[in-house]
């Protein structure tokens, strides 16, 4: 039994049979040019007049193609690149969409020859690609097939996952997709039809552009009138606002009393609750914060009193802080009694643990409600509230402040006179080489040389004690340079009294931020360049327990102790043993300078020795 079916879609003619035919038959098949598909289990050829002859004879019947159409027969490309959704099937196999996206295209662009394929691998993925046509490669027309292709594309894809782009995890989808005109694109000739047309699309493809301006134009405009009302009602709440503020304003400059006080008028509230916060409108959020726990206490020096006899003012001060009121300029700013203290320079060239040391007093002016004290306020130098102190229940109005200091008597005096012989010192060397106009800027290096040389004749130790008790302002800075100069590496293993074949014990930060201790007995240094420091010194030594001679490069922070000496773990960490579990635990985060620090004050407190090389406290 013999069946003969013509594929128009594909152009072809299959022969299927009912059993195997015999070996001529099969001869004969193949010298007409039938080859045997497994697929579809027939045989077929494309359809040709010989071809459809052979058939005829073979099967006893006739077959006859169906007239073909005229190509380009009524066809758009304007309207065939028009995208309207259908309905598809999109839970079909990847293959299956690709068989319908290829049929789809082909049936709607008959002219256009496309390759429609499928990638198999971690995802499937469809790719389409234009081979041949009638239009230019990169044309417009070509790139409104590609858009109708992707469209097609987009309506058979279906998404499983959003993914989450803040974690870089990907879209899941059905398949992932592929538009191009393939690189070896081929142009065929254009009919006289197509050519036409190709006419017809540009006319409409301009008309659609227009249309699409001309709306844009129009939503432009409208965004821009809505934008214009926008901006008048906005203009118009904010003169609003602003009328409402100036009323209010001046119903609080017509109902407030500034009291100025002179210095030594001056009283103090001890304890100020000082939110974690500032430059806020609104005193509530200040209480808010205040409440919760997050807040320090602070001393203020009361310099002027603000008081209201109208709650309403008040309640209008209290909402609008941030503003502008001249009452309050001068109201603000740090200051500190500190005798170690007589520049900025003081305080910034402190060791962290020196300048926890510091009790900084903060300037403010009371606000005060019917003769009651309700707040105080900082507005550090502006004329408006830049932070605001609450009262507490152990917040008390002193008329004193007793300023503990760090210096006194006997070592704050031989400070002072070491101070002024080192100031009579830089007086005698900038004379002598007669650089009085240049000593801080050219001739700085002559001076330093000099004085380094002065120094060390009259037995002066420079140290930062003493250049906190010079009172000229230009010498403290040089001293100040001229100080990290002698305390550098280099000079500070000079100085040192190293003496080959002694033990020392010494503390380095390591590259991971923690304390390194190491016992050691010296051999020898010598300065010498390390990477990119030229203020480094190569030590050699022999290590605790260790045979023959090691070298390390120092050029930052180190301190050197004679002797050898074991550091309890309670100066570093925070040791427990409870049910039989020992934990140890860091008191520093890394490269915490703290640790130098403790040290120091281990060593000081415990066996009253300081170190012979303390670079540490040069530099911070």
């Amino acid at each position: 039994m013999i069946t003969i079916e013509l594929n128009e879609e594909l152009n072809g003619i299959e022969i299927y049979f009912g059993e195997k035919p015999e070996q001529n038959v099969i001869d004969q098949l193949k010298s007409n040019g039938f080859r045997f598909t497994r697929f579809k289990k027939c045989w077929w050829s494309k359809q040709t007049e010989k071809a459809i002859h052979f058939a005829n004879s073979l099967a006893g019947q006739e077959v006859k193609p169906a007239p073909k159409a005229k190509k380009n027969n009524g066809f758009c490309l304007w309207d065939a690149t028009q995208w309207v959704p259908f309905e598809v099937n999109t839970k079909q196999q990847v293959k299956d969409i690709a068989k319908e996206i290829k049929r789809h295209l082909t049936k709607r662009f008959p002219m256009i020859k496309f390759s429609v394929t499928t990638e198999l691998g971690m995802t499937e993925s469809i790719n389409i690609r234009i081979k041949q046509g009638p239009y230019e490669n990169d044309s417009v027309y070509l790139n409104y097939v590609l858009g109708y292709a992707q469209s097609l594309l987009n309506h058979y894809q279906v998404c499983h996952d959003r993914g989450d782009i803040y974690s870089d995890y990907p879209a899941s989808y059905n398949f992932y997709d592929n538009t191009e005109i393939h690189w070896e694109y081929k142009k065929i000739e254009a009919s006289k039809e197509i050519e036409n047309d190709m006419k017809l699309f540009d006319e409409k493809e301009k008309k659609h552009r227009e249309i699409q301006q001309e709306a844009e134009r129009i939503k432009r405009e409208a965004n821009y009138q809505k934008h214009l009302e926008e901006q008048e009602r906005l203009e118009a709440e904010y003169m609003k606002q602003e009328e409402e503020r100036r009323k209010k304003t001046e119903l609080i400059i017509n109902n407030v009393q500034v009291k100025d006080f002179e210095e030594d008028a001056q009283y103090f509230i001890n304890n100020v609750q000082f939110a974690g916060l500032d430059k806020n409108d609104v005193l509530h959020v200040y209480e808010t914060e205040v409440s919760k726990g997050a807040f320090s206490y602070k001393d203020v020096r009361i310099i002027k009193d603000i008081h209201f006899n109208c709650e309403t003012a008040f309640d209008y001060f209290s909402n609008m802080l941030t503003y502008d009121y001249e009452f309050l300029q001068g109201a603000g700013g740090d200051y500190t009694e500190d005798n170690r203290i007589s520049s900025p320079m003081d305080f910034e060239l402190m060791s962290p643990a020196e300048r926890r040391t510091v009790k900084w007093i903060t300037c403010g002016a009371g606000i005060y409600l019917n003769g009651e004290l309700m707040f105080v306020v900082d507005t550090q130098g502006h004329s408006y509230v830049r932070s605001v102190g609450l009262i507490g229940p152990e917040t008390k109005v002193i008329q004193q402040l007793i300023i503990p200091q760090h210096l006194r008597g006997e070592e704050l005096n031989a400070l002072r006179v070491e101070a002024q012989r080192i100031i009579d010192t830089s007086f005698d060397v900038i004379a002598s080489l007669n650089i009085s106009e240049s000593w801080e800027y050219t001739d700085f290096p002559k001076y330093k040389e000099a004085m380094k040389a002065e120094l060390k004749k009259q037995g002066i130790s420079l140290t930062k004690e003493v250049i906190q008790q010079v009172d000229v302002e230009k010498l403290k800075q040089a001293l100040y340079r001229l100080f990290n100069d002698l305390g550098s590496v280099k000079d500070q293993f000079n100085d040192a009294p190293l003496v080959k074949g002694n033990k020392y014990t010494l503390f380095y930060m390591s590259d991971f931020g923690g304390l390194v201790s190491s016992k050691v007995v010296y051999d020898s240094h010598q300065p010498e360049k390390y990477a990119q420091y030229d203020n480094a010194v190569k030590m050699v030594y022999k290590q605790y327990r260790k045979r023959g001679l090691y070298r390390q490069y120092f050029y930052s922070r180190l301190l050197v102790f004679e002797g050898w000496h074991d550091l309890p773990e309670s100066v570093l960490f925070d040791l427990d043993n409870t049910n039989g579990w020992s934990t140890k635990s860091s008191k520093f985060l890394s490269c915490d300078l703290g640790q130098f620090e403790e040290v120091l004050k281990y060593f000081k407190d415990s066996l009253n020795l300081a170190p012979i090389i303390n670079t540490y406290s040069a530099n911070v």
